[in-house]
């Protein structure tokens, strides 16, 4: 039990602090626009995998 806990409160800690970083990362044009770019890379590299294995 104690050790189930445990690993929820690390799993919504770690999920708070990528919010956080998230946050503080669109305060930052430059930041903003390279993790667009990333997650746009990111998506269109996971649609091209999917059409493959279709």
């Amino acid at each position: 039990m104690n050790q189930a806990s445990n690993i929820t409160l690390t799993v919504y800690l770690r999920r708070r602090l990528s919010v956080m970083a998230i946050q503080a990362c669109k305060l930052s044009a430059n930041c903003m626009t390279s993790s667009w770019y990333l997650k746009n890379s990111v998506t269109s590299r996971n649609v091209s995998l999917e059409k493959k294995w279709r």
